[in-house]
């Protein structure tokens, strides 16, 4: 059987959370979750580039920009999905073009593999290859890179 991801299941857009948030319990989420938090369904622009969810290794994240890739594409951060709270937890080849054993050691330097599904708050559901997860709206003004962090 082929080398498989560990976690079958989707993670939440941290920054869509209502109510109040924690601003830290042990360090999550960070920091600056209440700052970037859109706070209000009103304050969601654009909607459609806006995850609500996607294939994840965890739960929930709260991707920055200068967020790396996962170190391992099958198990997600290094040892620990707890030790980083941003886009490694959303970088899982689930869909399209991967190959059959999703690599473990995986160089931050490359083009990732494959794509993940994602829901957007008009709607909207799709496949995205995981090079275009930091062209999404992940918070309140965030800034899309001119490229991936740490891709030459």
């Amino acid at each position: 059987m082929p080398n498989q991801c560990y976690n079958g299941g989707y993670g939440y857009n941290g920054f869509l959370y209502s109510g109040s948030v924690p601003a830290s319990t042990a360090g999550y989420p960070p920091a600056t979750t209440i700052a970037r938090s859109f706070g209000k369904e009103s304050s969601i622009q654009p909607p459609t580039t806006t995850p609500v969810f996607g294939d994840a290794f965890w739960e929930d994240a709260w991707p920055v920009e200068t967020d790396t890739s996962a170190p391992n594409l099958s198990i997600g951060s290094g040892s620990s999905v707890w030790s980083v709270y941003g886009m490694q937890r959303m970088t899982i080849p689930r869909h399209g073009n991967r190959p059959n054993s999703v690599p473990g050691t995986f160089p931050a330097t490359s083009l990732m593999p494959g794509a993940t599904d994602m829901v957007f708050v008009d709607g909207q559901a799709g496949t995205v290859p995981l090079e275009q997860l930091w062209q999404q709206t992940w918070y309140k003004n965030w800034v899309v890179p001119a490229k991936r962090p740490r891709l030459p």
